[in-house]
């Protein structure tokens, strides 16, 4: 801001200019939104660049007969003017009053102001007068050198073009202009400035008539789904259609398959129960609970599966002596009591009834005895069927007949 002010009684006459140095940066003022305002009754303000004056504007002052409102500029008490294209030095002076107005006894104010901050925002021009600064806008330009830059930081998504005619700065031979690249929005001359734009926030982007497809985005654009809308809701219902019935089927097999072990294991107990009470097991029992036995009430039976788990399935560092009815293992139980535990030899001649030795061959009693042995196996997938049993019984009648039996 410059300003002159004349001699007041005592008080000398006063100035000051304004002198503002872009040359040597890409900074320049701009033509378009700065005007050059000059404010006071009578003002004669110049303004000029290295080359001297290039421009400037006067005023008059307004008498009782004119009607003005404070917050034009037309010429009486303030007046402005445009700037040149590619001004980047700027000086600004304000004279004396001139001709008739030198009896003035007002200030005179000069200065580069923002076009569009003046005209919204000042309602009275002398308020100006009275501020130290005033906004200005300023352009700027990137040369070959500053273009490569910007390349360089930010090459993904932008782009750095000759500008259009000449420089606008005449220190410049060729100046460039950088644009983000098609699908993206942002300051191009920013390190990552330009960001995807996401066009799929237009709902009608892939509507084609009846039928509404997804839209995709993707980096520096957006795709439509080859599948509309319609089809997907109608494919995923299918999807989810299979995917219950598969899980409903699952639990349905689960729970048959846990039934039938359910079932398979009452079976069992109920089979053990029965095997139990026809060989005997109920009188063994009332025998180890009658005081007249000298067995001790603690007594408990074990079946086959716990006398392997307690010899480690009848190891051979578990045996303690071996005679001749059988062999005598070490044994821990579940509670950790140590436990002989003796394991009888096939003593099958031995049991079998001395008629039945005299009046049969040894190879015929095995045979016999393996067959009795699969048709007592607890699970019936592993019992001889009939067929079985009487081809069996076959190979023993030929093994009688056979001459070379001894």
């Amino acid at each position: 801001m410059s300003w002159w002010c004349p001699k007041s009684g005592t008080k000398n006459e006063t100035k000051s200019a304004a002198n503002v140095n872009l040359a040597s940066s890409p900074f320049f003022f701009s033509k378009s939104r700065n005007i050059f305002i000059a404010m006071g009754c009578g003002n004669m303000a110049l303004f000029g660049s290295s080359d001297g004056t290039i421009g400037g504007c006067m005023s008059v002052c307004k008498n009782d007969t004119i009607q003005t409102n404070n917050s034009s500029c037309n010429g009486i008490d303030c007046c402005k003017t445009t700037i040149p294209f590619d001004l980047n030095v700027f000086t600004a002076g304000v004279s004396g009053k001139f001709g008739k107005f030198k009896s003035a006894k007002d200030c005179n104010y000069g200065s580069l102001v923002d076009k569009k901050w003046f005209e919204e925002n000042v309602t009275n021009q002398f308020e100006v007068k009275k501020m130290s600064q005033v906004p200005v806008v300023i352009n700027w330009e990137i040369n070959e050198t500053l273009s490569s830059l910007v390349m360089e930081t930010n090459s993904s998504h932008s782009t750095c073009r000759p500008a259009n005619g000449s420089s606008l700065l005449g220190n410049m031979s060729t100046t460039f202009t950088c644009t983000c690249d098609s699908g993206f929005e942002g300051n191009s001359y920013l390190v990552d400035g330009c960001q995807d734009i996401d066009e799929c926030v237009d709902l009608e982007l892939c509507s084609f008539y009846d039928l509404r497809y997804d839209c995709v985005n993707v980096l520096g654009g957006y795709y439509c789904d080859t599948v509309s809308v319609s089809d997907r809701k109608s494919r995923n219902k299918i999807i989810i259609i299979g995917i219950s019935t598969g899980i409903g089927l699952l639990f349905l097999f689960i729970g048959g398959w846990w039934s039938y072990k359910v079932v398979k294991e009452r079976k069992n107990i109920k089979r053990k129960e029965k095997f139990f009470k026809r060989n005997g097991g109920l009188l063994l029992q009332q025998q180890l609970s009658s005081s007249d036995v000298t067995v001790e009430k603690t007594t408990k039976l074990f079946n086959s599966k716990d006398l392997e788990k307690a010899t480690d399935n009848f190891n051979v560092n578990r045996i303690l002596g071996q005679g001749g009815q059988g062999t005598v293992y070490k044994g821990m139980l579940t509670d950790g009591k140590i436990v002989a535990i003796k394991k009888s030899k096939n003593n099958l001649f031995d049991i079998i009834d001395a008629r039945v030795m005299k009046d049969a061959k040894q190879e015929e009693i095995i045979v016999v005895a393996n067959l009795a042995k699969m048709c007592l196996n607890m699970k019936g997938k592993k019992r001889p069927t009939m067929k079985e049993v009487a081809m069996q019984l076959e190979a023993v009648q030929t093994l009688q007949k056979s001459p070379n039996v001894q």
